[in-house]
């Protein structure tokens, strides 16, 4: 029995209380833990599947208005549970991705982190009531950007710009990497985990971004032949090295931290065309998971 349906909306509690059922359903198979809290008081977990050493991280709504990947990581979650426990689901996906999956989690485990930023996720779902501390919530309205279009956490801070990485900017008076919960969780999780790769999903573009000006050479020649398997299976446009941050931008970002620090691939993927609309519209949940579902086993590490 499946328990996470695409195309609906997706709240904070309905990942949850899908969380548990999963848990329920496969105690065998999959396992969580409490990462961190928000400003609001709500708890970010991180999804276990597997046995092996070697990880591979992967995460999800660091932005908050981004709200298509978080539903869709948990059901990819719930689809490999299936693959383990149903020989013929195992069979469609070997035969899909050429990998046996017992198999690559007995040498992998996949930390999944569906929904980094939940208070972000709520607000671009919900509005600014969502914030539960008056003044910042007061600090958020005054940024004077519409509720379905918010990127940051309750704390007005875009977390994908918060990392203390080489080419971090400071955007503000006492502005600080590393200052916000949501940041911290993360870098405690690259900290305790023997990890091999990590993927941060994001959304828009059709994109898979790998290049890192500050790595080596060879770090990004190995990072280009991730993106290219990647391509395969999603059928995503790779980013030119030049476009690695946008013009104007600045650095911080999940992936610039964790290849700096651990010398590992570090890849961006960019889910939904590049013009849609936010509040992104629920059919690209299917879109999504039928593009992205193998993604973890195309590596090739």
């Amino acid at each position: 029995m499946k328990f996470i349906a695409l195309n609906q909306y997706y709240y904070y509690n309905d990942l949850i209380s899908d969380l548990s059922k999963l848990k329920i359903a496969y105690p065998d198979k999959i396992s969580s833990r409490f990462i961190g809290n928000t400003v609001s008081n709500r708890a970010i977990f991180m999804i276990q599947i597997g046995k092996g050493k070697k990880g591979i991280i992967l995460t999800g709504g660091v932005h908050g208005r981004e709200s298509i990947n978080p539903v869709v990581l948990m059901a990819m979650m719930e689809y490999y549970a299936m693959c383990l426990e149903d020989e013929m689901e195992a069979e469609l996906f070997e035969k899909k991705t050429g990998i046996q999956l017992n198999a690559f989690l007995e040498e992998y485990t996949i930390y999944m982190i569906p929904l980094l930023n939940p208070d972000g996720y709520m607000i671009a779902l919900q509005g600014f009531e969502l914030i539960h501390n008056q003044e910042l919530r007061n600090k958020a309205e005054a940024q004077g950007v519409p509720f379905e279009e918010w990127k940051a956490n309750a704390n007005s801070i875009d977390i994908n710009r918060n990392f203390p990485s080489k080419n971090y900017v400071p955007k503000f008076e006492g502005d600080k990497a590393g200052s916000e919960l949501e940041t911290m969780a993360l870098m405690r999780v690259f900290e305790e985990i023997e990890s091999e790769a990590y993927i941060d999903y994001h959304s828009r573009g059709n994109e898979i971004y790998y290049y890192r000006k500050q790595m080596t050479d060879q770090y990004n020649e190995k990072a280009l032949k991730i993106a290219r398997n990647l391509q395969k299976t999603t059928g995503y446009s790779i980013v030119k090295p030049d476009l690695e941050i946008e013009t104007g931008d600045t650095g911080g970002n999940t992936v610039h931290y964790y290849s700096e620090v651990y010398k590992k691939p570090a890849i961006t993927i960019e889910t939904v065309p590049e013009l849609a609309k936010f509040p992104l519209a629920l059919k690209y949940q299917r879109i999504i998971y039928s593009q992205i579902l193998y993604t973890p086993f195309y590596l090739n590490l």
